[in-house]
Parts: structure tokens; C-alpha cells; sequence
């Protein structure tokens, strides 16, 4: 017969993936406080060696790309006005959002704040920090790039279509560029080491719209905004439509029991995003719709199902640093290892 420590073991297996499957187990982390700090000191020098190296180029005239756009300093900060008014201001969707959470629930025991939900919070002070420094600022070299490669020729020329039809135009192929960014960014392994970032989260919740590392906020915006400039589409159009859609956004990553009904055929959800978010890899592959999923029931890949409401979220990688079971004082230091983690140093 087993002794009792072979059964004491056995237990623990058999346990185990329950546990996985809650999202309760802690993941595995080993930056400890200093390694923390370093990394979150060496985003911050990076963040203002950017701003510095920009905003002296766009003074004088010098650096590879940046002659004569002394103008892109001005461009840089009327887009991140724009972008400020949008990551700023939060705080009556988030109401309206945990009403619904309350109202209309995935699950009757669910609850607002957890352990998720802070380190979510974190992510979106991060990405409060990167909207107001380095993002404008790569939007205008990318505007830099594009003129210096085709100059001012547009596929579109100003003037040719009608005001409130090239928003319409400008907003449609904003949504399908980040619809084909998103499956790119899940089909080449290379990027998705730094998507699954926005993946690991195992408590879908307001402010996981905001869990994006640097290097996937980067080739998505570049995926996205280069074809745009060629289509001559309006920035700043796109400034403001990105400022009402980041509500729809958070609202869809929230905890929240609704397909929107017959809108699901027009608009991303809650449970078909949900269904994307879902562990399974295989559902990786369905729902990648941004702000409309009109592109998923064009291009085949919407899940047929809109009445399932996975239970388990996450990554399969037993590697990932998650948030659930690791301490409160610990967040930094759980941050710091989800920014290494693409880069295999853990």
C-alpha cells in the first residue's frame, strides 16, 4: 500500500490543475526588488531619452529621417492631447461598468476587486505614463517615415471624398488594419510572445485593456499607421474616435453577461471577446475584431457560438508570471517579470 506521503503527493497532483484552472496557483517569478527597480528605471530612461532625442531633432533639424520637421514636435503634441483626453478620464465608464458587472454578472460569487483587477491597474497607469511620453512622439516619426518614402502622395487625395465620408473611411480601415495587426500579432510566434502579455490575464476586467507591453504597442502601431497615411486618412479624426472607442473597449474586457444582442453582427462583446481571452488556445484563433466584428463574420473568423462564457482564461505557458496568488506589496515586482518575459531572461 502507499505510504502516506505518496498519497499526500498524489493528492497535490490531482489537485493541482483544479487549482490552475481557478487561476488561483501563483505563477513563478524570480526579479526580486532591485531587478524590479532596473527594469522599471530602465523604462523610464528609455521613456525620456526618447522625449529628449525627439524633441532636440525637431528643434534643430538633425538625425536620420528628421530634417526639416521641426513642425513634428507640435504634430507629437496635439496627438498626445488628444490621447491624454482619452486615458484620463475613465472614471464614469468604470461606474457604468462595475453597475453592469453587478447588474448583469458572469457569476453570481464574482467579485470587483481582486488581485487581477490591481495589477491590471498598474498596467493602466503604465499605459497612462507611455500616452503622454513616447506614443506621440513615434506617431509623428511614423509620419516622418511616411513623407520621406512616397512624399505627399495619398491613395486618397484630399478633397476627392466628402467630409463625414472620409471619417467613415478613415474609421473602417482604422478597424480593419488593427483586425489583420491582431492576427499577425498572434500568428508569428515572435510577436506573440509580447501579445500574450494582454492574454495572461485569468480575470478579464476593466483596465486589462490596457495590459499591452511596449514592443506590441509598437508594431501595432506601426502595422496600423503607415497604411493609413497613405490613405490620407485624418489623425486626428482617428485621435477622437479612439477617445469614444476605448470606452467600448473597456467595456467589452469587463466581467460582464451580455452578447449585445443583435449589435454582436456590427460590434466586438463581452462574450465573444470573452471567448478570445479563453485558455484554450484553439479559440485564440476566433474573435479578433477590435471595435467591430463585422471582419470576423466577413473573413471567417467568428466563433459560431454566442452564448458561451468561458470559465478559464489565461495561457497555457506554466512559466508566466501571473498575478493571482502573489502578495499585494509584490506588484512591482510582478510587473517587472511580465516585461521580461518575452525575452526568455526568467
Amino acid at each position: 500500500m502507499p505510504n502516506a506521503i505518496e498519497q499526500s503527493q498524489r493528492s497535490q497532483q490531482e489537485q493541482s490543475p483544479q487549482r490552475e484552472h481557478d487561476g488561483d496557483s501563483s505563477g513563478p517569478y524570480t526579479v526580486t526588488t532591485i531587478g524590479a527597480i532596473a527594469v522599471l528605471a530602465a523604462v523610464s530612461a528609455a521613456t525620456v531619452a526618447a522625449l529628449l532625442a525627439f524633441y532636440f531633432a525637431s528643434q534643430h533639424g538633425v538625425g536620420p529621417g528628421l530634417r526639416d520637421v521641426s513642425h513634428l514636435w507640435t504634430f507629437a503634441k496635439q496627438i498626445g492631447q488628444t490621447l491624454l483626453a482619452a486615458v484620463r478620464s475613465p472614471a464614469p465608464i468604470l461606474v457604468f461598468a462595475l453597475f453592469l458587472e453587478r447588474w448583469i454578472p458572469l457569476s453570481p460569487l464574482q467579485r470587483d476587486l481582486t488581485r487581477g483587477f490591481g495589477q491590471d491597474l498598474l498596467w493602466y497607469l503604465i499605459d497612462f505614463l507611455r500616452q503622454l511620453s513616447w506614443i506621440p512622439c513615434y506617431l509623428a516619426l511614423l509620419v516622418s517615415i511616411k513623407t520621406r518614402l512616397i512624399g505627399s502622395f495619398a491613395l486618397i487625395p484630399a478633397g476627392v471624398l466628402p467630409t463625414a465620408v472620409g471619417w467613415a473611411v478613415a474609421i473602417l480601415a482604422w478597424d480593419l488594419l488593427s483586425y489583420l495587426s491582431h492576427i499577425l500579432r498572434h500568428r508569428v510566434d515572435f510577436l506573440w510572445r509580447f501579445h500574450a502579455i494582454h492574454h495572461s490575464q485569468r480575470e478579464m476586467n476593466f483596465f486589462t485593456q490596457h495590459r499591452f507591453h511596449d514592443v506590441d504597442v509598437i508594431v501595432d502601431l506601426t502595422i496600423r499607421t503607415l497604411p493609413l497615411l497613405a490613405l490620407n486618412a485624418s489623425l486626428p479624426t482617428l485621435g477622437i474616435f479612439y477617445a469614444v472607442a476605448l470606452a467600448h473597449f473597456q467595456l467589452y474586457h469587463s466581467s460582464i453577461r451580455s452578447n449585445y444582442g443583435v449589435l454582436r453582427y456590427v460590434l466586438v462583446n463581452p462574450q465573444s471577446h470573452r471567448v478570445h481571452h479563453a485558455r484554450d488556445p484553439r479559440l485564440h484563433s476566433r474573435n479578433f475584431g477590435i471595435f467591430f466584428s463585422i471582419w470576423d463574420h466577413a473573413f471567417g473568423t467568428q466563433y459560431p457560438h454566442c452564448d458561451e462564457y468561458p470559465d478559464s482564461l489565461g495561457i497555457e505557458d506554466q512559466g508566466f508570471p501571473i498575478d493571482q496568488g502573489t502578495p499585494l506589496r509584490s506588484v512591482l515586482r510582478v510587473y517587472a517579470a511580465q516585461v521580461l518575459y518575452p525575452f526568455g531572461v526568467l
